[in-house]
Parts: C-alpha cells; sequence; structure tokens
C-alpha cells in the first residue's frame, strides 16, 4: 500500500513532448519583465555616474581646485593667474574660499598686480604620505624689483592647492569715537575686515584732516597683518595746521565766559571752601604774566593734536558777601579733536 502511494506522488500527470516547449517559454516571459528592470535600472546608474562625473570634471577648478601635480604647480598657476589679472583663475588654486571677495577682482589685480616678467619657484622635496608643503618662490616686475617670498600649499586628493591666496586686513576702531571711512584699493569698505590678494594695495579716509598712518603697503603672501601695515589713524599736515589757527581762538572764547567752570573748556576754578558763591557778573579769567604759551606747536596723536605747555590762569570775582575771590587754574596742554570733515572740539586739560 505504501508503495502505491509513494508511486502516485511521483508520477502525476504525464506531459508530452509538445507541452514541455509552452512550459519553458512560459517561464521565460514570466521572468523577462524583472530582466529588463534590472537591466534598466544598471544603465540608469551608469548614466547618472557618467553626466556626474562629467558635471565634476567641467566644474572642478571652481569647486575643487585647479588639478596641480606638484606644490611647485599650485604656487607656479596661482601667481601666473595674479599675473594675468585673472581673480577667477586664482581662487581656484585656493584650498579653501576665502571669507570676503570684496576686492578680489579682475579690476583690483590690474591696479595692484604688476604682471611678472617671470616666476622662479622652489619645487620642494615632499613624500608621498606627506600632505602640506611650504614654497618658496622669486616673482620678477618690470619697475617695481622682484617678489620674494613663501606660501603655504596642502594635498586635496590628487592636487595641490594654496592655503593662503589671500591675506586679511583688520582695523581696529575700538578707540576711535568718530566715524572715519576706510577706502582699500579705492573702494570703501563698509566692514572692519577685509581680503586682498598680495601686491601693492592703498588705504585712505578721503579726509584733508584724517588719514593712516600707513597709506601704501605691499602684501606678499597671505598673512593677518601684512608687514609694515596697519590702520592707526592720524590727523593731516592740513589739521595741524587748523589747531594752531582754532586753538588760540578757542581758548580766548573760554577766558570769556563769566563762570568759574567755562564751557566746553575743560578747566575750572574751585569755589569758595565756606559755600559761598561768586557773583557770575564779577567773575574775570586772564593769564597770569609770563605764563602764556609761547607757541601753539601742535603734534598728531590718533585723532585728536596736542599741544604741551603751561599756563597759569587767574579767576576773580566778588562773593555773594562783598568779599573778594581769586583762584588759580594751571592749563597743561590744548587738545584738537577731529572728525573727517574737520575741527569737532578743543579742549584744555588742568
Amino acid at each position: 500500500m505504501e508503495g502505491d502511494i509513494d508511486a502516485e506522488l511521483s508520477t502525476g500527470p504525464v506531459e508530452s513532448a509538445q507541452d514541455r516547449p509552452r512550459r519553458s517559454l512560459a517561464r521565460d516571459i514570466r521572468s523577462r519583465p524583472f530582466l529588463v528592470t534590472l537591466a534598466a535600472s544598471i544603465v540608469v546608474v551608469l548614466g547618472l555616474a557618467y553626466i556626474l562625473r562629467g558635471g565634476l570634471d567641467a566644474i572642478g577648478p571652481s569647486l575643487t581646485g585647479s588639478r596641480t601635480s606638484t606644490p611647485a604647480d599650485a604656487v607656479r598657476g596661482f601667481l601666473q593667474a595674479l599675473s594675468d589679472h585673472d581673480a577667477s583663475a586664482a581662487l581656484s588654486y585656493a584650498a579653501q574660499p576665502p571669507p570676503d571677495t570684496t576686492l578680489l577682482t579682475d579690476d583690483v589685480l590690474k591696479a595692484t598686480v604688476q604682471p611678472f616678467t617671470k616666476i622662479n619657484v622652489e619645487d620642494p622635496a615632499v613624500s608621498d604620505d606627506s600632505f602640506t608643503a611650504h614654497v618658496e618662490f622669486r616673482a620678477e616686475r618690470a619697475d617695481s624689483g622682484p617678489l620674494r617670498s613663501a606660501l603655504n600649499v596642502v594635498r586635496v586628493g590628487p592636487s595641490w592647492l594654496v592655503t593662503d591666496v589671500t591675506a586679511t586686513l583688520s582695523r581696529d576702531r575700538g578707540q576711535e569715537d568718530v566715524y572715519v571711512p576706510w577706502y582699500v584699493d579705492g573702494t570703501l569698505v563698509s566692514t572692519d575686515s577685509v581680503s586682498v590678494f598680495l601686491g601693492s594695495h592703498t588705504q585712505s579716509t578721503h579726509s584733508d584732516y584724517l588719514q593712516y598712518s600707513v597709506e601704501d603697503f605691499q602684501v606678499t603672501a597671505g598673512e593677518a597683518y601684512p608687514s609694515g601695515w596697519n590702520s592707526t589713524i592720524r590727523p593731516t599736515s592740513a589739521a595741524l595746521k587748523a589747531a594752531g589757527q582754532t586753538a588760540p581762538a578757542a581758548f580766548a572764547k573760554c577766558l570769556q565766559q563769566k563762570r568759574l567752570d567755562p564751557a566746553g573748556c575743560g578747566f575750572a576754578a574751585l569755589p569758595p571752601d565756606d559755600g559761598s558763591t561768586v557773583v557770575a557778573s564779577t567773575i574775570q579769567w586772564k593769564v597770569e604774566k609770563g605764563t602764556e604759551f609761547a607757541d601753539w606747536d601742535f603734534t598728531a596723536a590718533t585723532t585728536t593734536t596736542i599741544a604741551e605747555g603751561l599756563e597759569r590762569l587767574i579767576c576773580t570775582g566778588t562773593l555773594s558777601s562783598g568779599e573778594p575771590y581769586s583762584a588759580r587754574v594751571y592749563v597743561t596742554s590744548a587738545v584738537v579733536y577731529f572728525d573727517v570733515d574737520g575741527v569737532r572740539e578743543v579742549l584744555f586739560r588742568q
């Protein structure tokens, strides 16, 4: 009995020779949509990979840097881009984008970089496992002599790129209580820092009375504070002349005031110790003979000009009780404050 059951389970219906090809064809038809879908997916993936690869190759210099096989290639290409006054090409050699691009333009390069007649770059020995290098260079210029400096480069993938394509100029206005414009290479900079390429640069206030202590300076590499550059503000020669004319007149007006503390002058006489008052109409100021300023010789100091000296003033008057009043005041210096339009204030220190 068991043998009969096994025979029935194992045999089943008999398949003819004609039915066998039809079953095979049916299996092919059922599996073909999966194969077609798989093939189409492979084509799409390969197509996207090709497109993305082509897109990155096309925009590589702007996003991933120019392709340079040695540190010297990176520095040489960067310097040549500066010489060609091509800001975009110069930035393509940057390992990282600069924080500011206000002055990183072709026009500024034309004004600040004299074309190089010859570029000599030292090719440092770099091992396979090194990712940084320090490259020295000498760039010859027709009129202003050679430019000698060095740049740092870093390996990014297969390429070498420059880490310090720009220098950052930063000015400190913490001690200034007046607005002073900051023009760098002829452009008004509204922030307190700006990025520049290496080259010959200028800064100015565009004011007749205030100037930066350094107006022309060189940037030779990507420095935070280029050598010989600072943003200290000083009065001009025109300001010193104006101070010499303004201070004596201001001093004379202070002496005419009927007050123990002349308004806006910076000096004052002490009131009586007993608390009595001085009748205002009786107050007189005068300079004690022999202590007058010999001359108003001003020297520059930030946005002020200072004339050192000594004048002993005598303040007299009549107390409300009818008693006479007298006091001496020593004035040691005159200080003239300027803004971009001229004299802002004159004070006298006692």
